[in-house]
């Protein structure tokens, strides 16, 4: 299917990408992915959510150069939505059904940059486009929030129909109403470059190129929305410091480069999130929908983002009841405080 959304600008060399980095320097970049219950007849985008994945990156929340320390302060949100919590490759309801194709690919519980939640779809949805729109006030010097100046925010998803038909269900109008850009990872240029403009390049087969899955005993899974969210940026963070000789080996020479050092990866996350699955499956078949949230911590003051938990919650605390209002609790109402400018 053809994408709704137009891909990244065009990188066709080099000097263009070092261009684009230069342009871009500002930007706050948001991956969005979402994932899916097994297609079904007549669901809508809505219903048919079972998670979704945010990652952030802010340059101005991030003092150092260093391509490691970079990803390091990527901010990663998971959700998973109640109805569907339960869902996974021996669960489906879909799985055996005549219109069924295909094996079921989420991997709900395999979470590494975060504890994952569990909320409504419509808190999730309401909670997102309000977060987006605060981004835009993020980390502003006083000159610029006396001026009314917004921060340029650019939504990333790879493969975008399954994110924008979801935007459309919800109506939301990221050009009419936030001058928001949403930009397909998946059509950008280098990556039509190597790998072809026939089919659509596969994230497993982009990622591995680009070595952010790791190796070994520190590597993540895909197919879970948020380490694909957090994928996405590390990746755009590794082009970013590309030197010239790297990006022709990659783009011309179809060379992969090295794995990511992920030995800062907290594994207790990730075990933390792998026995959410027993929960799910217990709670579901005795009490229906599972309804438990995270308590997270405090944001600090002058910023709108989502809080990147590693290293801070070895053992997270999960509350008695679904805490229902907000569906990110690392999110309270945007408080914008002036900052220092970031020397550029």
């Amino acid at each position: 299917m053809r994408s709704t959304c137009p891909p990244p600008p065009a990188v066709h060399s080099y000097v263009d990408l070092v261009n684009f980095k230069k342009t871009q320097k500002d930007t706050i970049f948001v991956a969005v992915d979402v994932e899916n219950i097994d297609p079904a007849p007549r669901y809508t985008p809505m219903e048919k959510l079972s998670e979704m994945g945010v990652a952030v990156f802010d340059p101005r929340s991030s003092s150092s150069s260093s391509e490691i320390e970079q990803v390091q302060a990527i901010d990663v949100q998971h959700t998973l939505i109640d109805e569907w919590a339960w869902v996974n490759s021996e669960t489906c309801p879909n799985r055996n059904k005549p219109w069924h194709v295909g094996v079921h690919k989420a991997s709900p519980y395999t979470a590494t940059f975060c504890p994952s939640k569990v909320q409504s779809r419509q808190k999730v949805m309401r909670e997102l486009t309000k977060f987006l729109q605060a981004l835009q006030k993020q980390n502003l010097t006083a000159k610029e929030i006396a001026g009314g100046v917004r921060r340029k925010v650019v939504v990333l998803s790879w493969d975008s129909n399954a994110e924008s038909k979801l935007f459309d269900d919800y109506a939301y109008d990221f050009i009419g109403s936030t001058k928001i850009e949403h930009w397909d990872f998946q059509l950008w240029e280098p990556i039509l470059t190597r790998f072809g403009r026939k089919n659509k390049t596969g994230a497993e087969k982009f990622y591995q190129s680009t070595g952010v899955l790791g190796s070994g005993d520190n590597s993540i899974t895909l197919h879970n929305a948020s380490n694909d969210a957090w994928a996405q940026l590390a990746t755009l963070l590794r082009f970013f410091h590309m030197s010239e000789e790297c990006f022709s080996r990659w783009v011309c020479a179809g060379e992969d480069l090295k794995p990511l050092d992920m030995s800062w990866v907290d594994l207790e996350i990730l075990h933390y999130n792998s026995g959410l699955e027993g929960k799910c499956k217990r709670n579901w078949n005795r009490y229906g929908p599972w309804e438990v949230s995270l308590e997270l911590r405090p944001v600090p003051h002058g910023r709108a983002t989502m809080e990147q938990e590693c290293n801070q919650h070895l053992n997270p605390i999960l509350p008695p009841a679904l805490n229902d209002t907000v569906a990110f609790p690392s999110l309270p109402a945007p408080t914008i405080a002036p900052v220092k400018a970031a020397n550029r």
